[in-house]
């Protein structure tokens, strides 16, 4: 989805100079790598890729490999050809179970989130998820299959691809070009279920309470799982929170004035009982409003769909 839009743009900063000079950078950066033996590819991703980048973007991108992960040498290599500084952590194989093994670092003054992925091992990933629904086990965050599979499949669908030295990449991109309906079921009514039972249970005893801690946590939580719920509804891959209201802007099935509710739901202070109460009804409103669009989609709610 890309959300260029001169009109919008801020006078004073030209977006299509910001761009050319970002992908440039990254161009740089695959061509340096595209020298290793194990290499296979590169996409960048991103506000980069998306055409929504601004005077702070940095660069998100992935190198793909064949059955080697470059080495702490190759990469350090790289980055000093590159005149490039590490930044955020100096372990080049800095290593999370849910997002793999990055590289940050800092090129012509621009920051480089920089992933890699074993090309075959990411395609039968993203197989599983489309086509099987198959999820890996991480326990970290509170929204368990809005994350992940369904972020890197977002990942692959708007990312831009540098290198694809046998189209391999391609593949991916085609695999998750097509929203599978049961993940669009299945999430749906996974999230409106967690946004309905968080406003009617414990939003509501936050108001009673006049809890503010308890409140703020809930109204975010809700909030959340209710544009996870759209972003199904509209066969989008969730892609993480960043941007979200750019996509919203643009979906043709979600509440009426949802976007101008969450605006007057983000203006007030959560500190004020009256204000709580307020952005509770609200809150209550988008609820109704969401879970008739469901059932317009012939979602059935009652049933158990994630088993």
């Amino acid at each position: 989805m890309n959300f260029n839009n001169k009109k919008s743009a801020p006078t004073l900063f030209d977006r299509d100079k910001k761009m050319a000079e970002l992908l440039s950078i990254g161009k740089k950066i695959s061509d340096a790598y595209s020298r290793l033996p194990q290499f296979r590819g590169s996409i960048i991703s991103g506000s980069v890729a998306r055409g929504c980048c601004d005077a702070k973007s940095d660069i998100e991108m992935e190198i793909f490999y064949e059955d080697v992960l470059p080495t702490k040498k190759q990469i350090t290599g790289i980055i000093t050809a590159l005149d490039g500084k590490l930044s955020r952590s100096k372990n080049v194989h800095w290593f999370h179970p849910a997002w793999g093994y990055h590289s940050f670092f800092v090129v012509d003054n621009i920051k480089i989130e920089l992933g890699y992925r074993e090309i075959n091992e990411t395609f039968q990933r993203m197989k599983e998820f489309c086509h099987k629904f198959k999820l890996p086990i991480h326990g970290i965050h509170d929204t368990p299959f809005g994350y992940y599979e369904s972020g890197l499949a977002s990942y692959f669908d708007e990312s831009l691809i540098i290198e694809d030295t046998a189209g391999k990449i391609k593949k991916i991109k085609d695999l998750v070009s097509i929203y599978p309906e049961k993940i669009r079921i299945i999430t749906t009514a996974y999230y409106f279920k967690d946004a309905k039972i968080f406003t009617t249970v414990k939003l509501r005893q936050a108001v009673e309470r006049n809890d503010l801690f308890q409140f703020n946590s809930c109204l975010a939580r809700v909030i959340r799982s209710l544009n996870i719920c759209l972003f199904a509804l509209n066969k989008k891959y969730f892609p993480g929170d960043k941007w979200n209201h750019l996509y919203i802007e643009k979906f043709l099935i979600k509440p009426q004035d949802y976007d101008e509710i969450l605006k007057m739901v983000f203006s007030k202070s959560d500190y004020e009982l009256f204000n709580k109460k307020a952005k509770y009804q609200l809150i209550k409103k988008l609820i109704a409003e969401t879970e008739i669009l469901i059932k317009k989609e012939g979602i059935n709610l009652r049933k158990n769909w994630y088993e």
